[in-house]
This record gives C-alpha cells, sequence and structure tokens, in this order.
C-alpha cells in the first residue's frame, strides 16, 4: 500500500462512522510519519491559555492561534526529524533522565517538582506534556553530542551584545529585582503543619529575628540555607507572578507575609530597590542566553541538512 494510500485510511480510522464531519486532518508529513492538527492544537494549548488569562478578545485569539499554528507545525516538523535522527543513532532518554531534569527544574525555580508541575498546569501545560518536552530537550542535548557539537561557550562579549539585545526588548519595562526567599513545602496533608511554621516564624519577624537564621533554620533546600535565601538580582520576569506582586512597593528590608505558591508558603525579603538592570548582575543569565543563540544556529544549520535527506510535505 503506498503512502498516500496508508495517511488516508489512518484519517479514515479517526473519523465517527455517525458523522460525516471532519474532525481531523494532515497538516504535514515527515518520512512517513504524519503530523494531525490535534497534534497541533495540542500544543497550543498553552499559549491560549496565558493569551485568555491576559485578556484577549476571540479575535484576538483567532488571530494569533492562525500564526502559531502555522509556527508550531514547523517545529513539530524540526522535532520529528531530530527524532529520525535519533532512532538511526539508537539514541534514547530514559524516564529517569526526565525525572532528574524536572527535579533539576524545579531546584533552580525553589520549588518541589510537585509545585513545579501545578505551576505548569495552571499555564495549561499538562505533566505528560512538560515531561515530553524536557525528553525532546535532552534527546536534542545528546544528538549534537554525538555529533561533536556540545553546547557552545559564550565570551563576555557575546554575553554583553546578548545583554543590549535583551535591554532593546525589555527597556524599563523589565526591572531587576533582588529578593531572598524562604519556601516552606509539604504535601496537602501536611498543611496544617506548613501553616503553623508559618505563623511561628512571623512571629519570631515581629521579634526581631534575622532572616537568613530562619532560613537556615525552617529552609527544607540546602541551597537556599547556604545562601540565606537570596536568589541575587533577577529580571522580574525571571521570577513567579505571585513573589513580583507580593513585594510591589515594599522598601529594602522588608519581608511579605507568606505567600501561597502552589502546597507552598513562601517568605519574601526585598533585599534591594527594583532598578534598571546592569549586565553586571545578569551576567551568568545573559551568558546563558548567548550560548542558546549560539546553539540555536546549530540546530537551524544540521536541521536544514536533515530536510535535505528526509521528506517533508507541509500543508498548513
Amino acid at each position: 500500500m503506498s503512502l498516500r494510500a496508508r495517511l488516508a485510511l489512518a484519517v479514515l480510522c479517526l473519523a465517527p462512522v455517525t458523522s460525516a464531519a471532519v474532525v481531523e486532518r494532515i497538516v504535514a508529513v515527515v518520512g512517513e510519519r504524519p503530523i494531525l492538527l490535534s497534534d497541533v492544537q495540542r500544543r497550543a494549548k498553552p499559549f491560549r491559555a496565558r493569551m485568555m488569562a491576559a485578556g484577549a478578545t476571540p479575535q484576538q485569539l483567532q488571530q494569533a492561534e492562525t500564526q502559531l499554528q502555522k509556527e508550531l507545525v514547523q517545529r513539530i516538523v524540526d522535532e520529528r526529524l531530530e527524532e529520525l535522527a535519533a532512532e538511526k543513532a539508537k539514541v534514547t532518554v530514559s524516564r529517569e533522565e526526565i525525572d532528574g531534569a524536572l527535579a533539576n527544574v524545579a531546584s533552580n525555580a525553589h520549588l518541589s517538582v510537585s509545585d513545579l508541575l501545578k505551576e505548569a498546569t495552571s499555564q495549561g501545560l499538562a505533566e505528560a506534556d512538560y515531561r515530553e518536552e524536557l525528553r525532546r530537550q535532552l534527546l536534542e542535548g545528546r544528538l549534537f553530542q554525538l555529533r561533536g557539537r556540545g553546547r557552545p561557550r559564550a565570551t563576555d562579549a557575546e554575553g554583553r551584545a546578548a545583554f543590549e539585545k535583551w535591554l532593546k526588548q525589555a527597556g524599563n519595562d523589565q526591572p531587576v529585582l533582588h529578593v531572598a526567599l524562604l519556601p516552606l513545602r509539604a504535601g496537602a496533608e501536611e498543611r496544617e503543619g506548613v501553616e503553623a511554621r508559618a505563623r511561628t516564624i512571623q512571629g519570631r519577624l515581629a521579634a526581631g529575628a534575622e532572616f537568613c537564621d530562619l532560613v537556615k533554620e525552617y529552609a527544607d533546600d540546602a541551597a537556599a540555607r547556604a545562601s540565606c535565601g537570596d536568589r541575587g538580582p533577577q529580571p522580574a520576569a525571571a521570577l513567579l507572578p505571585g513573589i513580583t506582586k507580593a513585594v510591589e512597593g515594599l522598601a529594602p528590608g522588608s519581608v511579605t507575609a507568606p505567600v501561597a505558591l502552589g502546597d507552598a508558603l513562601v517568605f519574601v525579603k526585598v533585599v534591594e530597590a527594583p532598578r534598571s538592570p546592569r549586565f553586571e548582575d545578569l551576567r551568568d543569565a545573559m551568558l546563558e542566553r548567548a550560548a542558546q543563540e549560539a546553539a540555536d544556529k546549530q540546530r537551524k544549520a544540521w536541521l536544514v541538512e536533515l530536510r535535505e535527506s528526509h521528506y517533508v510535505d507541509v500543508r498548513m
């Protein structure tokens, strides 16, 4: 049976026999694998959720989704090409590796894994989809290593160039915040205990206790205890919205009431007043940004090679 006939049969099998309505269609083909409209719509859900939360009108949603779906089709095509390259090279990613990556992301965000997944879900990204995205990132990194092209390292000059570019995009609308965090995490069954600890901490803060001493005593995150919870200067967008909202208008040295973030309660101390970004504050983040841009260029060049050696038919 030809490829065209097999694809047609696959689409027919998806349609209920009791209805003549078209419920599915192929928007692209990579090799012999079709990409369905439902694949694209599922990936667009988080973006749609964010736009709706921002108050977008139905017309704005429709216009944005039309463009977004076209971009997502191209992205999924690229991912399918990488999957084909991985199959050929016999490269896989295990569940344990995905769990490890998830734990790293949560640790960097000073959240528990469960709180991180709840935050993702609240933005329209299901746990399975989040794990799949991590798997794709790990797979891509492994393929690059296999080709002898490890992740590029950026120089200070490249970092400064990335900073200038970012500054033009963000301007003063993206202030730098310097805060310290004291997170108290627990499962739902321990919520009362967490709230009791939060009340104790509030009492001790009111009595003049040092925030750093409380972090060392109560935080369940080793990194937070070692740094007194100090996150260092960061763009406001790098922090969760609940944190940025809680510190609005507070003077340096002030500590918020506990902020609810998923199952966690977090005390936030304002270390410095919000200010305009400086490269020295964001050096590590900008070096990472420059390195990522270089890696993206390498990836695009590689994908051009893959497209030349595989059948690709985009219909959207």
